[in-house]
């Protein structure tokens, strides 16, 4: 699929490449402003600023990975779209704070791996239900380092508790999750974190994480 752009009545076609990048940016920020994660964009910009405070002031030695026990705070949404037994389809968006736990054993200067555990407690905020929701989540990611910058994939097991007004039920599955983010010679953490669950199912439950914590070594 190529998107087209018009400019004096002529027709042009961007590259398939320009394609594949803008698709799913426009998904990203259309399910960002759906969960209600725009309604966090003050603690987003903190987030933004001390990433760039620390890019700005880094030596120019860059930090490498460290073992170590990590807590991380930040906005969490998640999206649900869910199929039901006996027919009918469950949806809904939720937006709210978690925090997370992990412990880092680092291989090399290049990878670690980081057994995570993940909590959050958010209020839906459209959908065709309403109520509360609590997500738990436990996952095993592998990070490849750069210096003090990393990009993670994760396999992990997620439950979710949705608190209605006349019922509460759960739901929960395995999934997969990428992460990037930065940890500096100081302990700072920074992390952007997306989940998908039931990914062969079909259906999609997922979830984005904005964090910031610290290391202790």
């Amino acid at each position: 699929m190529n998107l087209p752009t018009k400019e004096r009545g002529v027709v042009h076609t961007w590259h398939p490449a320009v394609t594949r990048m803008v698709i799913p940016l426009g998904n990203l920020f259309s399910f960002l402003r759906k969960t209600g994660c725009s309604r966090a964009w003050p603690v987003v910009r903190v987030w933004i600023a001390v990433g760039c405070a620390h890019l700005l002031t880094a030596s120019a030695v860059w930090g490498l990975p460290h073992n170590g026990i990590g807590l991380y705070t930040g906005p969490v949404g998640h999206s649900f779209v869910q199929r039901l037994v006996g027919g009918g389809i469950r949806e809904f968006d939720s937006a709210g704070w978690g925090v997370a736990g992990d412990a880092q054993f680092v291989w090399n200067d290049q990878w670690s791996i980081n057994p995570t555990m993940m909590f959050s407690l958010e209020k839906i905020t459209e959908g065709n239900i309403e109520g509360d929701l609590v997500a738990y989540a436990s996952a095993l990611q592998v990070r490849r380092w750069w210096e003090d910058t990393y990009l993670g994939v994760h396999f992990g097991i997620y439950k979710e508790v949705i608190r209605a007004p006349t019922r509460t039920f759960g739901t929960g599955d395995g999934g997969i999750g990428f992460a990037t983010g930065w940890e500096g010679d100081g302990g700072l953490l920074l992390n952007f974190q997306y989940d998908w669950e039931r990914v062969l199912t079909g259906e999609r439950i997922q979830a984005i994480r904005l964090q910031i914590g610290y290391r202790w070594r």
